[in-house]
């Protein structure tokens, strides 16, 4: 049976360990390897006479993997392997006369190398990530080609697997990210040519909407609830469960919180002093601590063992820091367990905002929290922090955290001008 897309398709998307047959039969030799993790290569089987002992030796060579090489592509490169065993050339050997070529050519992997570290580890404030995206998704598929001969086909197939996967805001980020490095890479010699160049967002995958999604009180109420009851209704760390109680307390970026060292919290000035360098616009973020969150703070002090307040949980490192995927997944997690319309972590900076508004908090005040920049006269004249109103505010937040979790129907909410 012929390969084909659909049925490779399956086998890439589905989930849990692979047990159905290791090699896929395309015909002519050619055939697809499935692994135990769901990896497909295309491979080609041939004999070819070995010089030492003048019989016929069984060798296989691989073509390709998939989708980076599409099933076209493989019958293709099966043909040029057949031409060379025609003429009595092994395309074994062949292929690594032709790899050996191309090691005085930059590879692709030398373009981001370069790129990371003459740009993203300067420029960048959290490089990991951008790090992770290439190592993930671009240099698997394209990392060993010379940059020179890389064109438009070999990169679609690395966004149209972010796609069928369900990652399309991901597909959109990796064409940003690629579409810098090239134009640095350009910029500095290393290649002639940016092939993402006329490329858009939309062509490939999609961009980030914009939210709305503000939890209303009663909301508030069961997402705090949950989090009393947590243990009981999920395996899920204590110490994330604070961390979810933190990013509602303070409206901070998650960002912020999950790179957060316990020498940012002062106890004795009740102060958490985000550095410029965990901020988005370059300055430190002084946040009051409401007496009523301290709790939850020396919850999460009690299980550190070093500076870093959220170590990866299986790292031997001590100045690793856990991943942003761990707190994306927090609010993926808390969304399977509360009946309520499903929030994210920004969503939660969204209902901090409007509810402090609520409250009549100054907006200035609420932007500084935020870790807004505040822009004009005000931004170059204006150092005073305003820990005290903000104190102020956050006190009332607190107060109404306290009361939404009563679940109490008959509970009535003292109107914002009367708090």
């Amino acid at each position: 049976m012929a390969l084909s897309d659909i049925r490779l398709k399956k086998i890439i998307q589905g989930k849990g360990t692979y047990e159905g047959d290791k090699e896929l039969a395309d015909g002519h030799g050619l055939s697809a390897r499935v692994s135990t993790h769901r990896k497909i290569i295309f491979q080609y089987r041939y004999r070819v006479k070995d010089l030492s002992t003048n019989k016929l030796k069984a060798k296989r060579i691989k073509l390709g993997d998939y989708p980076t090489m599409t099933i076209k592509n493989a019958r293709a490169e099966l043909s040029k392997c057949k031409e060379l065993l025609e003429v009595g050339i092994d395309p074994a050997v062949q292929k690594r006369i032709d790899k050996a070529k191309n090691l005085n050519a930059i590879l692709m992997s030398t373009c981001i190398e370069h790129f990371i570290e003459r740009y993203v580890r300067i420029k960048r404030k959290t490089p990991i990530e951008i790090e992770r995206l290439f190592s993930n998704h671009v240099l698997p598929a394209i990392g060993d080609l010379p940059a020179k001969d890389v064109v438009l086909a070999h990169w679609l197939p690395i966004f149209d697997n972010l796609v069928d996967k369900g990652f399309p805001v991901q597909a959109g980020n990796v064409l940003v990210k690629s579409k810098q490095m090239l134009k640095f890479c350009k910029q500095r010699g290393m290649i002639d040519t940016n092939i993402l160049v006329d490329v858009a967002i939309n062509d490939v995958g999609s961009k980030s909407q914009k939210g709305e999604r503000v939890l209303n009180d009663k909301e508030l109420g069961k997402f705090w609830r949950l989090l009393d009851n947590m243990p009981s209704v999920a395996k899920m760390s204590p110490v994330m469960v604070s961390a979810a109680r933190l990013l509602l307390i303070f409206g901070c970026r998650s960002s912020e919180l999950r790179l957060s060292r316990a020498s940012e919290w002062d106890f004795k000035e009740m102060t958490w002093t985000v550095p410029k360098h965990n901020t988005k616009h370059g300055g430190d973020v002084v946040r009051p601590i409401p007496e009523k969150a301290l709790p939850y703070i020396k919850f999460i002090f009690q299980f550190s063992k070093t500076d870093v307040l959220f170590p990866p949980v299986k790292s031997i490192s001590k100045s690793e820091f856990v991943s942003r995927q761990s707190f994306t997944n927090l609010t993926d997690f808390l969304n399977q367990y509360i009946e309520i319309e499903p929030f994210d972590t920004h969503d939660l900076r969204r209902t901090f905002s409007t509810k402090l508004s609520e409250l009549n908090t100054e907006p200035y005040v609420v932007e500084m929290m935020l870790g807004h920049k505040l822009g004009g006269v005000f931004e170059t004249y204006n150092k005073h922090s305003f820990i005290e109103q903000k104190r102020t505010a956050l006190n009332k937040w607190m107060d109404r955290l306290e009361l939404l979790s009563q679940d109490n129907d008959n509970v009535v909410l003292l109107s914002s001008a009367a708090s």
